[in-house]
């Protein structure tokens, strides 16, 4: 099975260190590479992984969690890579990752509301004061 891994990411902080030797073994298959390192497993105690346009993988610790949900680039699941090693947990783990991106990105849209609001009551102010 081909996959077209640009513009993805994928949290495999709920699966093992093989699960994730997998999914990287896998990645490479499909043509990514890390960025600046070649394409030997590695980094597997790292829950996030990214790949850009190029297909250059990078990773992100479980600290950087706000960091992985809002990126913009498409999430992708282990279970759709592995349908076969699906547990039920992980399906529940997919649909809640998904309401989470689509919570966050609300969340990102009214933050930004609210600072256009904010912006045009601080310019009315100014024209009344000067």
């Amino acid at each position: 099975m081909k996959i077209d891994f640009r513009n993805t990411k994928i949290n495999l902080s709920n699966h093992t260190e093989e699960q994730r030797a997998k999914f990287q073994r896998f990645a490479f298959e499909n043509g990514c590479r890390w960025r600046g390192s070649g394409c030997e497993v590695s980094e597997l105690g790292s829950p996030f992984y990214f790949i850009d346009s190029e297909l250059k993988m990078t990773q992100a610790q479980k600290i950087d969690k706000d960091y992985f949900y809002p990126h913009p680039n498409r999430q992708i699941f282990y279970s759709d890579l592995f349908p076969d090693e699906t547990d039920p947990k992980d399906l529940r783990i997919k649909e809640l990752e998904s309401q989470n991106a689509s919570l966050i990105k609300e969340v990102q849209e009214l933050k930004e509301a609210l600072d256009k609001c904010r912006m045009s009551a601080v310019n009315r102010y100014m024209q009344d004061e000067f």
